[in-house]
């Protein structure tokens, strides 16, 4: 089977939660889970802040975002996960990316990743899931 990486959201319950309740306001990011859930072994969550978190994790609530970093800053971020990865997940296992393509623009891992909803809309993505 796989393992998905979902992003994380803006959008989050106020103090300490498990990471996947932590970003469950969102309507996507809940979405994305329950593909994941239903298509992949595991997931974990992609963090602006965090990096590579595993879904129960203990986080507290914060405001940062990848959104309109340098690219310095992203290929820093994204060494970082890859690394993460490369330590948490087996070479053979393929990668589902439930993000938007920036998330994965220097990842760099020895998986087969895809990514279903590469180039797709917010709302387009929202209605593929919904049927998902």
């Amino acid at each position: 089977m796989s393992i998905a990486l979902i992003s994380c959201s803006k959008a989050k319950h106020k103090w300490i939660h498990r990471a996947y309740k932590l970003y469950s306001k969102s309507d996507l990011f809940n979405k994305y889970v329950k593909y994941a859930q239903k298509n992949c072994t595991n997931f974990y969550i992609l963090s602006a802040k965090y990096w590579l978190i595993d879904k129960n994790k203990l986080l507290q609530d914060y405001d940062y975002t990848l959104v309109g970093k340098t690219d310095k800053i992203l290929r820093e971020f994204w060494e970082r996960v890859s690394n993460e990865i490369k330590q948490e997940i087996n070479a053979d296992e393929e990668i589902i990316v439930l993000a938007g393509e920036n998330y994965i623009k220097y990842l760099n891992i020895p998986n087969k990743i895809t990514n279903p909803f590469k180039w797709m809309s917010i709302g387009y993505r929202l209605q593929k899931l919904k049927n998902s």
